[in-house]
């Protein structure tokens, strides 16, 4: 198991919360650590759902980088790549061309997700985050919050499975 150390700016979400933290074996590298409580009638843990299809979705721009995950007797984490700020919070800030470029990233991370058969069901502005303007990538759209996902194809006949969400106007 990796250590981390939490580094304050504490956010919470549906399922927990995302503090920024620094990988004790490296304090100079930071990461954003998810952690939720574990209960007893819960027979699969949110984290792990998550982190296996992120683990799964490696290798694309789109996708943050996952460090680790991990499950003590009361808490699961899931350790990600430290990203810059959500797509929401920058919404009044955005010119058409750089508008039009994040939706072409999104689209061709959605298309990626789709040709590896799975499906987010979370996409919103909020999910869509930056990475940050230093590394590899500076600036591109990582898709978060792998949480509700789901299969595609059903992984035995590989059929399409319906659609179960409801439609918005």
């Amino acid at each position: 198991m990796r250590l981390f150390i939490y580094d304050g700016d504490e956010k919470e979400g549906g399922f927990g919360r995302v503090f920024r933290a620094r990988v004790m074996e490296e304090p100079q590298k930071l990461v954003a650590v998810k952690k939720c409580h574990v209960t007893d009638h819960v027979k699969h843990p949110r984290l792990l759902h998550e982190a296996c299809a992120l683990v799964l979705l490696q290798g694309h721009s789109a996708i943050p980088l996952v460090h680790a995950w991990g499950r003590s007797q009361f808490y699961e984490y899931l350790a990600l790549e430290l990203l810059h700020t959500d797509l929401n919070a920058l919404r009044t800030k955005l010119t058409l061309r750089n508008l039009v470029a994040l939706s072409h990233q999104v689209l061709e991370g959605l298309e990626y997700i789709h040709s590896r058969g799975i499906i987010h069901c979370d996409i919103k502005p909020s999910n869509l985050m930056l990475a940050p303007t230093e590394g590899a990538e500076p600036g591109r759209v990582r898709i978060i919050d792998f949480g509700i996902c789901r299969p595609y194809r059903d992984p035995t006949t590989l059929e399409h499975l319906p659609d179960k969400g409801t439609p918005r106007s």
